[in-house]
Parts: C-alpha cells; sequence; structure tokens
C-alpha cells in the first residue's frame, strides 16, 4: 500500500468532510465536537479552510489510491501576542487502517509543514483521557504534557480530563 501525505486540495473537501463525521461518529469520546452538530452544519469550519487553502489552517491527509485513511489538522493562533503558536487538531485514521503507523507519519508530515510557517515556534495539542493511544503517538514525536484540564469535556454526566501537550521547534 502506498501512501501519500500532504495538505488536502479545495476539491478534497468533501472527502474531508465524509471522514471527519466518520471520526467523530465512531469515537465520540475521543474529540470536542458532537457528531450531529457537525453533521446539522451545511459546511465544517475546516472545510472552507480547505477550499480557500487558508495558509495557517490546513488539514493535512493520508491517502492510499486516492482514498483518504487519516486527517491531521493545524490551526495557528490568530492573536498577535499568540501568532508563535498553533495547535493540532482532529487527528483520526480510519479502523481499517490503524496499527501500520500511519498515524505517526501522518503527525510527523503536520508537524514538518506547520513548522514551514514563518514564526511558528511550539506546537500544542490537548488529548482526552479516553486517547491513550494518540497521547504515546504524542509522546514519541517529542511532546511532552504541561498540564491538565480537568473536566475539560462533559457527555451526560460523564466528565473527562484533558492532557496538555507541547512541541517546541527544534533549535
Amino acid at each position: 500500500m502506498d501512501l501519500i501525505y500532504r495538505r488536502l486540495r479545495p476539491d478534497e473537501a468533501l472527502l474531508y468532510r465524509q471522514i471527519r463525521l466518520e471520526c467523530l461518529k465512531n469515537y465520540p469520546s475521543h474529540f470536542g465536537s458532537v457528531y450531529a452538530e457537525q453533521k446539522a452544519r451545511p459546511k465544517l469550519s475546516f472545510e472552507l479552510n480547505i477550499e480557500t487553502q487558508h495558509p495557517d489552517k490546513f488539514i493535512m491527509g493520508a491517502l492510499s489510491d486516492d482514498q483518504l485513511v487519516g486527517i491531521c489538522g493545524f490551526s495557528r493562533e490568530s492573536s498577535v501576542r499568540e501568532k508563535h503558536r498553533g495547535w493540532i487538531i482532529q487527528m483520526y485514521v480510519d479502523p481499517a487502517h490503524q496499527g501500520q503507523g500511519i498515524g505517526q507519519s501522518l503527525l510527523g508530515a503536520t508537524i514538518e509543514e506547520a513548522f514551514k510557517i514563518p514564526g511558528i515556534l511550539q506546537i500544542e495539542l490537548g488529548v482526552y483521557a479516553t486517547g491513550q493511544a494518540a497521547e504515546r503517538i504524542y509522546e514519541k514525536k517529542g511532546f511532552s504534557v504541561f498540564g491538565v484540564r480537568k473536566n475539560a469535556i462533559r457527555d451526560k454526566e460523564i466528565f473527562l480530563d484533558e492532557k496538555m501537550m507541547v512541541l517546541f521547534r527544534p533549535s
């Protein structure tokens, strides 16, 4: 299986929407967004960023024979005092392709692309208590925990903590 890792193109916004909704439906406790709310939107926010090729907000895709099997996003802070930071968001690999190192490669490609943006000095992310596999991938790529948001999300009566992690630009 040949895999390509690259920024999604405007004509792939619909592929992105499909896999994004799939991950929210299949793994509701791994993401802050809710499937039903997102599905009801005419366009997801990152669909617009993909269509316009926003320079500071992008989705990297893992593609196998033109099939989108994984996504990982980056979003730069917009405030003048915070523009040196950005966030890894929406990390997901289709279940049929998990366990093959795709997530680690996809994350690596996203980090590399993010650090190409002038002025980006650090990348942050949050991982919920249910995302132990994702946390291991983040640690392998050099992210370290800098804090925990207690009760970060709530699903009915269940609260989940979120570990906050950071990776600094290599010197």
